[in-house]
């Protein structure tokens, strides 16, 4: 990627210095090139790696700057940051309003500064998964994908927002755009952000995800036929000539559906998966690859390294998607030496199988959406204690009532609302840090950012959606190669589409609960954890330990919000081996915890 800085500061001493100051400090790993441009009192700073697809351009009256993959305009094709500016801010057009400024389809970042009219848009993919963070006082203006980097600017105070604080331990991400630092926001998915010199920065709502009927009327085989025509294509049109692609293979539906529709395009990318020989989703992406004809290469994450990868989300990003995904800091070398590019399969998931709930009316309502939001976090009773010791300051009930009005605004309909609430405020930050950190790397291509890809979906009626129907359809259709290769599921289920006698026996046998109890504990016993998601985010494992002890020294910086002996009971000494009913979503919160600890070494 870039992590990019963009600041618009009248006093141009101070903003000299203040570039001065970051020009060394901006590249979270090692092998990035800086590059800035700028105009009057705006300008801009960012490091990626070569081979990044980012495009400025400049002149006198301003700049435009885009990063990674933007796709649209009339030819429907990758913009440059010329094309850009044209589009978003045309001579003697009314380029600050919202409704006339186009989304583009893609993972990207865009900037445009108009030096005459001294105001600054920035907007990101549809979703916004590309991290957008800002500050701003009555004198500087200060966007970046960190916020890490506001810290040097003289003008900024580093203060804690207690309320910030409070939402990211309730739902193990970010409330209502609050970070860790008081007054600093990220944009909200689907918005621009247009700030003036000297004025208040906005927020306008760009695009906003919208669901229909209009393919409720498709008998079954025409669903599955467009559902995988219009795949097909999104993969496709995400293709650049004359790059060198690699794709992310876990072995679940997902990424073998990528790398599926990859192979049918004549292509024959590495693949690479994260984990050990021994893990299911080695395992089965192992069998995806021989079947696809696709060289895999296998990269686990050594224990030491964790505490490295913590600091990384700690401090580039302020743990606002919370810290239950900080391996993606471990991927960027690996993926640099494969390619410039990488496809994936994230986001897919959140269309092709959206959750079981939405698709019964009945079950939608803010009471079960909410539950489901917090699930991650360390529970409202547990957080009420913890904070406590705060005073009476923020509460549990006022992050409610803002999660509330959220939610209502989605939409007239509660169907409507508990989508849009999924996608934008618990998908979006629960993979939406990954594409990030693997762009330091390889630059991710996500298909699944792709209007047309998107409407096709949510125009189906959920209930052919729901549980994998639809994709499983498709990936029988399309991969008959695939359909006896087992599946990567985040549990010890590895059954493929069509199970052989012996699977379906074994599967049979294993539903038994005497049986399945018998089994666990053999397993448990005689194999290594081979569920790759429990493996890495074991909280009681040596990696975690490890991050744990090292954030244990920086209890002391956050007693002035959290309670000290509440804190001491709900988080105990790293040496401690835990209980857990579920070692992955029980632990989550405990883990935000611990990141927030870290964070507080450095920033508190």
């Amino acid at each position: 990627m870039a992590n990019f800085l963009i600041v618009v500061d009248a006093d141009e001493g101070r903003r000299q210095a203040y570039l001065r100051s970051v020009a060394l400090a901006g590249s979270p790993v090692a092998g990035l090139v800086r590059s800035e441009c700028g105009s009057g009192v705006g300008a801009a700073m960012w490091w990626s790696r070569p081979g990044t697809p980012v495009s400025q351009a400049a002149d006198d009256t301003g700049f435009a700057v885009v990063w990674g993959d933007a796709l649209g305009g009339p030819a429907d094709t990758f913009l440059g940051a010329a094309e850009v500016r044209r589009t978003w801010a045309p001579p003697g057009g009314r380029w600050a309003d919202p409704a006339g400024i186009p989304p583009f389809d893609g993972y990207h970042a865009t900037a445009v500064w108009d030096g005459a009219a001294r105001r600054l848009i920035v907007g990101a993919d549809l979703i916004g998964l590309f991290p957008l963070f800002y500050w701003a006082d009555s004198q500087v203006l200060l966007v970046s994908s960190s916020p890490e980097l506001f810290l040097s600017h003289p003008r900024f105070t580093r203060e804690v927002d207690a309320l910030g604080l409070a939402g990211l331990l309730l739902t193990d991400r970010a409330v209502g755009g609050r970070t860790l630092l008081r007054g600093v926001r990220r944009v909200a998915g689907g918005h621009l952000l247009i700030g003036e010199a000297g004025g208040v920065p906005v927020e306008r709502a760009q695009y906003r995800f919208t669901t229909s009927s209009l393919h409720h009327g498709l008998e079954g085989p025409e669903r599955i036929e467009l559902i995988g025509s219009e795949t097909a294509r999104a993969i496709r049109r995400q293709t650049r000539p004359a790059t060198r692609d690699a794709v992310l293979l876990s072995g679940g539906r997902d990424s073998r559906m990528v790398a599926g529709y990859l192979v049918e395009l004549g292509q024959r990318p590495p693949a690479l998966t994260f984990g050990r020989a021994t893990d299911h989703d080695a395992i089965c992406a192992r069998r995806v690859a021989e079947r696809l004809g696709l060289e895999q290469q296998l990269r686990d994450y050594p224990e030491q390294s964790y505490p490295l990868f913590a600091r990384q989300v700690a401090r580039w990003e302020h743990g606002a998607n919370g810290f239950g995904s900080i391996y993606g800091w471990g991927m960027t070398a690996p993926l640099a030496a494969l390619g410039d590019r990488v496809f994936t399969g994230y986001y897919l998931d959140a269309l092709l199988s959206p959750p079981h709930a939405l698709a019964d009316a009945a079950t939608c309502s803010f009471a079960s959406v909410y539950a489901s939001h917090i699930a991650r976090g360390l529970g409202p009773a547990t957080l009420t204690e913890l904070l406590r010791h705060a005073g009476p300051g923020p509460g549990i009930a006022q992050l409610e009532e803002e999660i509330r009005a959220t939610y209502l605004g989605y939409g007239d309909d509660d169907v409507t609302r508990a989508w849009c609430f999924y996608l934008y405020d618990r998908v979006r930050h629960f993979i939406g840090s990954i594409p990030w950190r693997l762009s330091f790397g390889a630059w991710p291509v996500l298909p699944a950012l792709d209007r047309r890809w998107m409407h096709t979906m949510t125009a189906m009626p959920l209930a052919a959606l729901t549980e994998r129907r639809a994709q499983d359809a498709v990936l029988r259709g399309r991969f008959p190669q695939l359909n006896r290769t087992p599946i990567a599921r985040p549990s010890d289920d590895t059954t493929p589409l069509e199970p052989g006698l012996l699977r379906r026996a074994a599967k049979a046998l294993g539903a038994r609960p005497a049986v399945a109890r018998a089994l666990a504990r053999i397993r448990q016993r005689a194999l290594p954890e081979q569920r790759y998601y429990y493996r890495i985010n074991d909280f009681n494992g040596g990696g975690w330990r490890a991050i744990r002890r090292e954030a244990d020294a920086h209890r002391a910086k956050l007693h002035d919000f959290l309670d000290p002996a509440v804190l001491n009971r709900v988080l105990p000494a790293p040496d401690a081996e835990l209980q857990f009913e579920d070692g992955l979503l029980s632990t989550s919160g405990l883990r935000t915890l611990v990141g927030v600890l870290l964070w507080a070494g450095d920033h508190v």
